[in-house]
């Protein structure tokens, strides 16, 4: 089995291969010694789809964008007078909810990522073998990780919202020399329930693991 070359047949035909072989290991009382082939195979076969990967990592990036606009918002509006410093809370509330739906986009794609690695397993899960959790864990941070770190890479998302860009973000709201820039005529945000709970929030680890 070790040998054989699974991209050479259809999801279908891999997992029938995968089930017949792993109901003759049952069969001998040696489905326990299995769990290597299942750890390779996941190691050498498993592709993360392209574009869900690519949207993960524009989340992450988009998330990281925000709260450097909001570290600038905030040290910017702090060398200003008492006056304006609502107009500052009204902005930050603002980012703040962005941030919040952003990261609820980007944990919707993680499940869908994990319902993927599933589909794939489940000729292994269907016979009581689980995965390697921990190889799992590695194989999707070492896909995503360097793409969200890396500084010259520029990604469009193909199925979440487009976000501003950091300069987008500072120029609605300020002046980029540093001088608060009051918005035109905007309602006010109030307080609502989940204010709080997202505030709460933001000052979390961000926890994403990656169609």
């Amino acid at each position: 089995m070790e040998a054989i070359d699974f991209n050479d047949f259809s999801p279908k035909e891999r997992d029938e291969i995968i089930t017949a072989f792993l109901v003759k290991m049952r069969q001998a009382n040696s489905l326990s010694s299995a769990q290597g082939f299942f750890d390779n195979y996941v190691r050498k076969f498993y592709k993360l789809p392209i574009k869900l990967v690519n949207d993960i990592v524009y989340c992450q990036r988009s998330m990281r964008t925000i709260l450097m606009a909001h570290q600038t918002i905030v040290r910017v509006f702090d060398q200003e007078n008492d006056a304006v410093q609502s107009i500052k809370n009204t902005y930050l509330l603002e980012l703040e909810d962005d941030l919040y739906h952003l990261n609820a986009e980007c944990q919707y794609l993680v499940l869908r990522l994990r319902n993927d690695v599933d589909r794939f397993c489940s000729a292994f899960t269907e016979q009581s073998l689980q995965p390697n959790e921990t190889l799992i864990k590695e194989l999707i941070s070492g896909c995503i990780v360097p793409l969200v770190v890396a500084p010259h890479l520029s990604i469009k998302p193909y199925y979440v919202t487009e976000r501003p860009t950091e300069k987008e973000l500072l120029n609605k709201f300020i002046i980029l020399n540093g001088a608060p820039q009051l918005v035109k005529s905007q309602p006010v945000k109030t307080a609502t329930p989940g204010s709080a709970k997202r505030r709460r929030w933001l000052h979390c680890p961000l926890h994403c693991r990656h169609h």
